[in-house]
C-alpha cells in the first residue's frame, strides 16, 4: 500500500493502491478516466474504504462525498453482500449525522441527503429508512 501521496504517480495508482484518509483529504477528486479503469472489484472495494474512512468522521465533507458519489455511480448491480453492507453502514452514518445537523442551509445536509436517498432508493437499501 501507499504511505504517502508523494509515493502516488498517477491517479490509476492513486486510486488502486493509496486510498488512505491523508490522500482524500488533500482534494484528490476522482476522474471518469480513473474510475473506468478500475474493476468492479477494485471500485467495490474502493467504496468499502471510503465508507469505513467516512465513518469515523464527524462531518461529511465535500472530498469525501465526491468520491462517494462517483462510486456509487460505478458499482456494478447487483451488489454482493459487503458492498450491500457497506451501504447500509453509510445509510446508518448520514442519518444520524443528519440528525445532528442544527442548520437547514448546511451543504453537508444536501450531501447526506443525496447518499441516503442513492442508498436507499437506487440500491434498495432504505427498507427501514423513509426514503
Amino acid at each position: 500500500k501507499c504511505q504517502t501521496e508523494s509515493k502516488c504517480s498517477g491517479d490509476l495508482e492513486f486510486a488502486q493502491d493509496c486510498s488512505s484518509d491523508a490522500e482524500v483529504t488533500h482534494g484528490r477528486a476522482p476522474l471518469l478516466s480513473t474510475l473506468a479503469a478500475l474493476s468492479e472489484v477494485q471500485i467495490a472495494a474502493l467504496f468499502q474504504r471510503q465508507v469505513n474512512f467516512v465513518q469515523a468522521r464527524k462531518h461529511l465533507t465535500k472530498q469525501y462525498a465526491t468520491w462517494l458519489f462517483a462510486l456509487t455511480a460505478t458499482l456494478a448491480t447487483p451488489i454482493d453482500g459487503n458492498t450491500s453492507s457497506a451501504l447500509r453502514q453509510l445509510t446508518r452514518y448520514c442519518c444520524a449525522r443528519r440528525s445532528q445537523v442544527q442548520d437547514a442551509e448546511d451543504p453537508e445536509l444536501e450531501r447526506l441527503n443525496i447518499l441516503i436517498c442513492i442508498a436507499g432508493r437506487h440500491f434498495g437499501q432504505g427498507r427501514d429508512l423513509d426514503v
